[in-house]
């Protein structure tokens, strides 16, 4: 994680003071979106401070389209199948066969913001999603990963 620049400079300051390729690099390292990556890269400039910033990034997200989301969701690190031994066993099969049972549905990984959530409110989650439609899903997995990246952005800038 990078924590300022020898100026002093944080959040979107620090960010626009990069050259477009680092700028790029980090960005695409918080959201493996091309196209997310690429455009955000270009307007960055025209952002004021940090809330205008994280207005542009969210805007950008959703006017992409599932494909570029699609992108990204590869890119995240896929759940662990829970290991089902010692406490909580019962609970950990269920999410493995939940996050088995989403792949096989959606043909894709499950994305979702695992921080600040525990196991139990993690698979209630799950099996609401399931129950989503296929159309529906995408938008909530791109919700999701918008959240994922304005952690990892947010960790980046401070």
């Amino acid at each position: 994680m990078v924590v300022g620049g020898p100026e002093g400079l944080f959040g979107v300051r620090w960010l626009r003071a990069l050259s477009l390729r680092s700028r790029a690099t980090l960005l695409f390292e918080c959201c493996a979106s091309t196209r997310w990556a690429a455009i955000v890269t270009q307007r960055l400039d025209e952002c004021e401070g940090d809330a205008q910033f994280y207005e542009m990034i969210d805007d950008v997200w959703w006017l992409l389209s599932p494909g570029d989301w699609q992108e990204a969701f590869d890119a995240n690190q896929r759940p662990a199948p829970p290991n089902a031994s010692g406490s909580g066993s019962a609970l950990l099969s269920e999410i493995a066969e939940c996050l088995r049972a989403y792949e096989e549905r959606f043909a894709m990984a499950y994305v979702a913001r695992g921080q600040g959530r525990g196991a139990a409110e993690l698979l209630l989650l799950l099996r609401k999603r399931l129950a989503n439609a296929s159309a529906v899903e995408m938008r909530v997995a791109a919700a999701e990963q918008m959240a994922i990246t304005r952690a990892r952005l947010a960790q980046a800038l401070n």
